[in-house]
Formats: structure tokens, C-alpha cells, sequence
């Protein structure tokens, strides 16, 4: 029996309001702003509701859009990158301080210490190290060599530790 527009659509709506912020809490790990996130995960549930069935099951339509919202976001980044990122490449050690500053960040200055990252830094970070992604797995979604998904990840993870050293500092 086919589903009324009106069942669709309240069927929709509950997906809107059961994974909005879910997908919110992802897509601000890419991109550097709130606005840019939620036009991440409205393009994402567009994708969402053309590809579902209402018959799935809820952990596969949460991992189905993880992975709409991850794309949609590299896509985002792909269509808005016209220019090269700048890079600044400076060297740094990881020590105990750094260990035991991580443990006192919030989650919130853990996404604002990401968004001083370059967009392709940023993605690349949080694909390898959050999403678990592999670098040949990156190179093929961005499009780069994997060489080059390596050293974007290194410069990311020196860029942090700046970081991480300066909140140690404000924190005495």
C-alpha cells in the first residue's frame, strides 16, 4: 500500500527531529561556521529523503546519514575551495602538559581550537583521527595524493598542539 504525502511527509519531519542535531554536532566539525554547518545537514537531509525507505531500521538510517553528512560537507568544502590553503608548518613535541591539558578541554574549546585549522586540515583531521578513516580512504574523497593527506594531517596535529600550549598557558 503506498504511503500518503501526508504520512511521507510526517515521516520526514520525525527523521528532521530525531537527527538534526546529530547531524549538526558532525558537520561542525567540518566546516568553520554555524551557518555553513546547517546548510550541511539541510543538504544532507534532502539527500536523506530522496535515498530512504520509511521501512528501515534507526541505527541504519543514523549511520546512512552520518555518511551523507560527511559527504555533503567534503563536497561543500570541494565546490568553496577555488584557492589554495595557506600553511604554516611549525614543529612541536607532544609531553605530558599536552596529555594533561586535553583532559581539561571542553568539547566546545576542542571544536574552537579545531576551526583555527585550514578547511583541508581541519577535514582531513577530523576524517582520520574522529571518523576513522584511513589515508588512501581520504586521498579518494578529496581527490589529493596520499602523501599529501599525511602532511596536512602532521601540520593539523602541530597546529593543535600550538593550540593545546596556548589554553595551558590561559589555564596557568
Amino acid at each position: 500500500m503506498r504511503k500518503t504525502i501526508k504520512d511521507k511527509n510526517r515521516f520526514f519531519k520525525q527523521l528532521f527531529d530525531q537527527y538534526s542535531r546529530y547531524g549538526l554536532s558532525i558537520a561542525l566539525r567540518f566546516v568553520r561556521n554555524r551557518e555553513d554547518a546547517l546548510e550541511v545537514v539541510n543538504d544532507s537531509f534532502l539527500k536523506l529523503f530522496t535515498t530512504i525507505d520509511d521501512n528501515v531500521d534507526d541505527k541504519k538510517t543514523k549511520a546512512l546519514f552520518r555518511r551523507i553528512v560527511i559527504n555533503t560537507a567534503i563536497d561543500q568544502y570541494r565546490k568553496n575551495s577555488r584557492n589554495h590553503d595557506n600553511f604554516e608548518l611549525n614543529e612541536s613535541i607532544c609531553d605530558e602538559k599536552t596529555i594533561n591539558i586535553e583532559q581539561k578541554l571542553s568539547a566546545e574549546e576542542i571544536l574552537n581550537a579545531l576551526h583555527h585549522l585550514t578547511d583541508i586540515q581541519r577535514i582531513i583531521f577530523t576524517l582520520y583521527e574522529i571518523e576513522g578513516y584511513n589515508h588512501e580512504e581520504i586521498s579518494i574523497k578529496l581527490g589529493v595524493n596520499v602523501s599529501t593527506c599525511r602532511s596536512h594531517l602532521r601540520r593539523a596535529k602541530n597546529k593543535l598542539q600550538e593550540i593545546l600550549h596556548l589554553y595551558e598557558r590561559e589555564l596557568g
